[in-house]
């Protein structure tokens, strides 16, 4: 059973994480594969992305998009992953956890498979909200749009962290989009069939943010 092997997955981790080959070949290999792929990013992917990026700028990390640019591809090699992982894969900066497993057994493996790992924590400044506009032209009669706010860090209180939750609930989605479950007093369910919005939020360590998004055809009111 998957509980019997643990220690072997264990191992297999600790190895690939340790001791990384990233053999020249199968990386020029794969970025090849990744240069014929044709991403498909979802539109309301690509509308968090440019939320992101208008509330973060290139500030901090969390303005980046988490999608490789095609521009990028290519531009990798093995040393360069090596280097990367050498310096964000240490021992202060991996949480490592498991459940239905023999807690001493796991501890006594994690130890043993990751006690190569090179100690240290990444440190990163605290990410800002900045706020700003960004638009992009596209093909279609449908247009996207976000409308996004600063919202309580993971580290705040209860409190505003519930405040938050409760205005997501309250603002809710269309119809479309919570099938099954009715009005709910969701403001967003009574826009029409021609309009689909919705609301999401964020906490993340530093900062958050909670957006408004929705998606119209042309011709909607």
């Amino acid at each position: 059973s998957l509980r019997d092997g643990s220690s072997d997955i264990v191992a297999e981790l600790g190895d690939a994480v340790v001791n990384p080959l990233y053999a020249e070949w199968e990386v020029d290999a794969w970025q090849d594969v990744m240069a014929a792929y044709d991403y498909d990013i979802s539109s309301h992917d690509n509308l968090l992305e440019l939320a992101y990026a208008a509330a973060y700028l290139d500030d901090s990390p969390l303005g980046h998009s988490k999608f490789c640019p095609s521009y990028k591809v290519g531009s990798f090699s093995a040393a360069a992953l090596r280097d990367f992982v050498g310096a964000k894969f240490t021992a202060d900066n991996i949480v490592i956890s498991a459940s239905g497993v023999n807690h001493n057994n796991f501890v006594r493996d994690v130890s043993q498979a990751f006690g190569g790992l090179a100690s240290g924590a990444v440190t990163a400044a605290p990410a800002k909200y900045l706020g700003g506009e960004y638009r992009v032209r596209g093909p279609g009669n449908v247009a996207y749009f976000a409308l996004s706010f600063e919202a309580p860090s993971a580290s705040a209180s209860l409190k505003d962290l519930a405040a938050v939750q409760v205005l997501h609930a309250a603002l809710g989605a269309t119809l479309v989009r919570r099938e099954g479950l009715g009005n709910r007093g969701s403001r967003f369910a009574a826009l029409g069939d021609d309009v689909s919005a919705h609301a999401t939020s964020a906490a993340h360590a530093d900062t958050g943010l909670f957006t408004v998004a929705a998606a119209a055809s042309r011709g909607a009111s």
